[in-house]
């Protein structure tokens, strides 16, 4: 059995510009997670995407958005292929986006560069987005440059490199829009007159995870129905309340495990877990690996 692989920000990303693309031929890359956002891109060739226990041939022209954390793989079904990879994290795009759980939530103009991610992960659905003929020309030429300006590194090209993402991004959400062939379905849903409430737990939840939280006492602070908040968080965060919080107390784990020496159990306390057995099997089910090894693996 291959064990799943975990890419860290640290081991991807420069300290300094926490972006990174790349190009590959004839490149498949094993079953991983990693912590940062992922863009897939096909110059040419066709490949076969494995996300979710789903999978679907990308071809050229055609975009997948991996979130963190999501477990994929890609492998060549055809000679001369060409892949572009473009890894970065949310804060590139607005430094309040600390993590990419935090786009579900925010009120930020900017969240709106992330609106077909915030959808996949709401609906829990990862299929590839395909680029219209009319703009594929455009957005190769766009990724072309961003690859030339990240590498070259000339001087103030971290600003020449965002804009380019910013405009990618926002080519990509309108081509999403069109694959959907409607409008972001929360504008017509009378769930989402509930959305201050939900933003608000979601804002108690993330400065407090580290502290007891019951869905009963969020649900007495909403002023809403444990049902109907159920189906309201769902619908804006594309996870369950007890999902939602396990993934964000996770994601602090592992920033603990990479930057202290604290032992794993108190790391396991520290960030909310009151059994160290259901903190090991949470770790493994959202990470793809015991805590052990990860960070096993971080001091390797």
């Amino acid at each position: 059995m291959i064990k799943n692989v975990n890419y860290s920000i640290n081991s991807i990303l420069s300290e300094n510009f926490r972006f990174q693309i790349s190009k590959n031929k004839n490149h498949s890359v094993q079953s991983h997670t990693h912590e940062f956002i992922q863009i897939v891109y096909l110059f040419k060739g066709s490949i076969e995407h494995k996300i979710n226990n789903n999978k679907e041939i990308l071809r050229k022209g055609d975009i997948a958005i991996i979130p963190p954390l999501i477990k994929h793989e890609i492998v060549v079904d055809a000679e001369d292929t060409e892949t572009v990879f473009i890894n970065f994290i949310p804060s590139i795009v607005n430094p309040l986006f600390k993590t990419h759980l935090q786009l579900l939530n925010s009120c930020q103009i900017d969240r709106n560069y992330f609106l077909p991610l915030i959808n996949m992960i709401r609906k829990n659905d990862f299929r590839k987005i395909s680029i219209s003929s009319k703009n594929i020309d455009y957005i190769e030429d766009l990724i072309n440059n961003i690859y030339r300006k990240f590498n070259e590194k000339e001087r103030l090209y971290k600003i020449a490199v965002k804009a380019d993402l910013l405009e990618l991004l926002l080519i990509v959400a309108s081509e999403y829009l069109s694959n959907q062939g409607k409008k972001e379905e929360e504008i017509y849903n009378p769930i989402m007159k509930y959305r201050d409430n939900i933003e608000n737990a979601i804002n108690f939840i993330n400065k407090n995870y580290d502290k007891e939280i019951s869905l009963n006492k969020i649900v007495n602070e909403s002023l809403m129905s444990t049902a109907y908040f159920s189906k309201a968080f769902k619908l804006i965060t594309g996870k369950t309340f007890v999902q939602y919080l396990n993934d964000l107390r996770i994601y602090h784990a592992m920033s603990l495990i990479k930057v202290s020496n604290e032992n794993i159990t108190t790391i396991c306390y520290k960030v909310g877990f009151n059994d160290f057995n259901h903190f090991c099997r949470t770790f493994k089910k959202i990470a793809g690996i015991k805590p052990s090894l990860f960070r096993n693996k971080i001091t390797d």
